[in-house]
């Protein structure tokens, strides 16, 4: 399980994530997994993360993504062409894999579409109207929150909060917390905001029943319009290292990667 929190402001569309793996039982199993993805494709660029399942099979579910995008060739595709393609992979993998006890998975999009600010996901988890179902769906399906004006109206931040949302206690919502900071938030610089986003992952963490399914190291993608990314690490203790998501491209991929500190300062 884990946390994605999607922000869409004025100059940049933003993507952050906590880093832990756990078991369904809530133990953790990994708490600085890599768990996102930079994907450059024919009509898109956005930011993926993925919330439910850590293992598909024997392998890792981000590595099991990005191993899949590569061999496809996704960065060569149109995103409906990837998320199709993808889709029916996950429903062929998951029906072959009868002995889970868990089997909820869901991948988040964030980033730019054609030029336009772009939300998205791929899930058994949550049907193609937008509603949590009770037990995970046999097909995996593509879908999209209802189409929202953009630049919207009132000038104000929209969010879109995934994963464990009920780690947030409805006396302290995002949505209640932020409700008088929406415009300031629309406005001000994509990289504070994302950091205000990493406070609210780490609040949520510290719920007495849905915490532990959440951790406090996290990373932060802001997608800008012109084709980049812009990633940072926020692990909870200080490191001389800073790990970025995997980056998929056409004809190329990076996984694993990290910045040393020394090296940042030359």
């Amino acid at each position: 399980m884990t946390m994605v929190i999607s922000c869409f402001v004025k100059q940049a569309t933003i993507q952050v994530s906590d880093r832990r793996l756990t078991t369904p039982q809530g133990e953790v199993r990994d708490d600085a997994a890599n768990k996102a993805i930079c994907l450059w494709c024919s009509d898109a660029h956005v930011a993926i993360a993925f919330s439910g399942l850590a293992q598909i099979g024997k392998v890792p579910t981000i590595q099991w993504l990005f191993e899949n995008l590569l061999r496809s060739r996704a960065g060569c595709h149109c995103l409906a062409d990837i998320g199709n393609k993808l889709r029916d992979d996950l429903t062929f993998t998951f029906n072959k894999l009868r002995n889970l006890s868990y089997r909820f998975l869901t991948f988040y999009f964030t980033g730019y579409l054609k030029g336009a600010p772009f939300w998205g996901y791929i899930s058994n988890q949550i049907d193609n109207t937008g509603r949590d179902v009770a037990s995970p769906m046999n097909q995996f399906v593509l879908g999209c929150p209802p189409k929202f004006h953009w630049p919207p109206p009132s000038r104000k931040a929209f969010l879109a909060t995934s994963g464990e949302p009920r780690a947030i206690p409805e006396q302290d919502s995002i949505d209640k917390r932020i409700k008088h900071r929406q415009r300031k938030l629309y406005y001000q610089s994509p990289y504070i905001t994302a950091g205000e986003l990493v406070s609210y992952i780490r609040c949520a963490s510290r719920h007495p029943m849905y915490g532990s399914y959440i951790g406090r190291n996290c990373t932060a993608i802001v997608v800008l319009p012109n084709s980049k990314f812009r990633c940072r690490a926020y692990p909870e203790k200080a490191s001389p290292f800073s790990f970025m998501p995997n980056i998929i491209g056409c004809d190329i991929g990076l996984a694993d990667l990290s910045i040393k500190a020394a090296l940042r300062k030359r």
